[in-house]
């Protein structure tokens, strides 16, 4: 896992996430921007670069801007959707989850956009 100071700093070097675009549209944005660019924003990584590194620093950036832009709503929004796969990561470390006690109505569907942003 990347220190926090250093996804920072990979967020900022993947660059401004447009601001005219839907939630949605800024995550697949970063999300091809961390595979299409990955020279540029990851120089500063000595391990191994992996999908969880570029994932985690295309949702850091787009929370960033939307943070930035005075946009809790969005941030909050990120944050909820990401509340499944913590519960999913933590349970495949042995943690038990109650995944009945997740709310889903309304998350982004990150994974699904993950995807498209790989092609």
């Amino acid at each position: 896992m990347l220190h926090p100071n250093i996804l920072v700093l990979c967020a900022t070097a993947l660059g401004e996430i447009p601001a005219d675009k839907t939630l949605e549209e800024r995550l697949l944005y970063a999300f091809k921007r961390v595979h299409t660019h990955q020279r540029d924003i990851f120089w500063i990584v000595n391990q191994p670069l992996n999908d969880d590194i570029m994932f985690r620093t295309a949702v850091a950036a787009v929370g960033i801007a939307a943070s930035k832009a005075g946009k809790p709503e969005e941030v909050r929004l990120l944050e909820k959707s990401l509340k499944p796969l913590q519960a999913l990561s933590a349970l495949m470390e042995g943690i038990p989850v109650d995944f009945g006690r997740i709310d889903i109505e309304g998350c982004i569907p990150l994974v699904k956009l993950w995807n498209e942003g790989k092609v």
